[in-house]
């Protein structure tokens, strides 16, 4: 099982793009919000700066930057020029399709923009192995084949007029995360840890697909080991080594995501969702459960459309520690 592709599912990623216009002065003041966000320069230059941050970035034509944890931020033409607030600029501004003119009279800056929204943005697999920003400067997009089109492809939607364009672009923005991501991960230096990195290892990323194709498995380390054609104790320490915890917990953890995913989008059972992932007492999946999102299934189902409190994520640790999984484990 491709393990990138399986987590982007159980994430549940919507997108959504949109273009922008603007003349100098100008700038723009985006709180933060549980939501990833992406800025394309089509025109022009701006700078970007992370609000409570000193670094600013210059973005020139043909950059591309993805914004990955929600953090408020501000862009415009120069740092000292005056911000309005994002969200009223778009409820008083923005046209029917989300594009938005805005500034003085100065220098033109024209981007393509938009945002992500993950069904459970807390414990995000994605984003707890990004940092504060992605930049793709227009060299690495040239050279980049595949990212390159998206973006040709996502400006001609988002500026045209062709029927389907909203569809279309939604799909393409969509593509554009897992290009972004791709294209970062495969540039950072040996040493990473994180289930991203370890799928640059063979046999690590084969025990992996395993777990995320029979998560319900009762899987030991020794029969992992045995998938990865490792030995029990090289298995186990290499695994620690790349994911920083060991399998059981890694495997905890995502039971624990898949089975938040389960309840929020099926109207499978409590006790159907314990099965699902690999408990045989729903007593004991429910206990785990409550240990990582700090919510009993039923109430995490019912409360807020299923999402988890904003500050936590799945502790793997802690369920392991004090759950108790399936007796096949």
């Amino acid at each position: 099982m491709d393990v990138f592709a399986n987590i982007l599912e159980v994430t549940r990623l919507t997108g959504h793009a949109a273009r922008a216009e603007f003349r100098a002065p100008w700038g723009l003041r985006v709180a933060a919000r549980p939501e990833a966000a992406f800025v394309h320069v089509t025109r022009g230059s701006c700078v970007l700066r992370m609000r409570g941050g000193k670094d600013v970035l210059r973005l020139n034509q043909g950059d591309v930057v993805l914004v990955p944890h929600g953090v408020g931020h501000e862009l415009g033409d120069a740092v000292d020029s005056p911000v309005a607030d994002f969200a009223e600029l778009m409820r008083t501004k923005a046209g029917p399709d989300g594009s938005l003119r805005h500034g003085g009279q100065g220098e033109p800056c024209a981007v393509v923009w938009g945002a992500y929204c993950f069904e459970a943005h807390a414990g995000n697999p994605f984003l707890e192995v990004l940092p504060a920003h992605v930049l793709c400067r227009a060299d690495e997009v040239a050279l980049d084949h595949s990212l390159g089109t998206t973006l040709q492809l996502l400006v001609a939607e988002v500026v045209g007029s062709r029927p389907g364009a909203a569809v279309v672009s939604r799909l393409l923005v969509d593509v554009l995360f897992v290009q972004l991501v791709r294209h970062w991960a495969e540039r950072q230096p040996e040493g990473r840890v994180g289930w991203l990195f370890a799928l640059r290892d063979e046999r690590v990323r084969r025990a992996l697909s395993r777990m995320h194709e029979r998560p319900q498995h009762g899987w030991t380390v020794e029969s992992l080991a045995r998938e990865a054609s490792m030995s029990r104790a090289a298995f186990a320490r290499r695994f620690q080594e790349l994911l920083g915890e060991g399998p059981h917990g890694y495997l905890t953890t995502w039971r624990m995501r898949l089975a938040a995913q389960l309840l929020r989008s099926t109207a499978l059972s409590v006790a159907e969702v314990a099965t699902r992932v690999g408990y045989e007492s729903e007593f004991s999946f429910s206990r785990a459960f409550r240990r990582a999102w700090d919510e009993a299934p039923a109430r995490y189902r019912n409360l807020g459309a299923g999402r988890p409190s904003p500050q936590r994520a799945p502790s793997a640790r802690r369920a392991v520690s004090h759950a108790a999984p399936s007796r096949r484990n």
